[in-house]
């Protein structure tokens, strides 16, 4: 069942190495079209910061900076969370942070983005040969396109149908946004019944 600890006051420490003195904001993220909310700000200095905020419950937050495109996703699973990157690498890989739900939400996204490179060039090689007139070879290309399609829905399903943090469960939601609502049925519904045991 999905985990239900309440985290009243959250601390989230930072060392970023390579990055200017300047300004982080601690903000909070919601699953919808309602914009972020500025919770907390604070000084980078030597690339150490401290932020805190109050949460009834567990959520989505993002570190944005003042004067660079870093961005940081935290989920609040622990009431003390540490923050360990690089300012000079911008990707998900040079990230870590120091609890359960982040460490599994961080393998989400990496799992994410090797899955899309890899459709998108197999994507990109099938287009090629259909406009080159490589009929057999464009066949045999869209067959591995639609296998690797069908591992990447297996992997999203799989998170949504297994995950113990429903911050990550929705944040895997999002990734099936192309799916078919048929594909989907199953997994919503194991959801609904999850919620439904959390909250007896």
């Amino acid at each position: 069942d999905w985990s239900s600890d309440v985290c009243s006051s959250d601390l989230i420490t930072g060392n970023i190495k390579n990055l200017k003195n300047q300004y982080i904001y601690l903000e909070q993220l919601y699953f919808g079209d309602k914009a972020p909310d500025v919770l907390d700000t604070a000084l980078v200095q030597n690339g150490k910061f401290s932020l805190k905020a109050t949460a009834e419950v567990e959520g989505l937050y993002r570190l944005r900076l003042e004067k660079t495109k870093n961005i940081y996703i935290v989920i609040n699973d622990q009431s003390e969370i540490q923050i360990d990157g690089d300012a000079l690498n911008e990707n998900i890989d040079g990230q870590n942070v120091n609890t359960p739900a982040n460490k599994v939400l961080k393998n989400l996204i990496q799992k994410y983005l090797e899955s899309s490179e890899k459709l998108s060039q197999l994507s990109a090689t099938v287009d090629s040969l259909k406009m080159n007139n490589a009929d057999s070879l464009a066949q045999l290309a869209n067959a591995n396109y639609s296998q690797a399609l069908n591992k990447y829905k297996t992997l999203i399903t799989s998170y949504i149908d297994t995950c113990n943090d429903p911050i990550v469960t929705l944040f895997a939601l999002g990734y099936s946004n192309s799916f078919d609502k048929a594909e989907l049925k199953k997994s919503i519904d194991n959801l609904s019944d999850r919620k439904s045991t959390r909250l007896n």
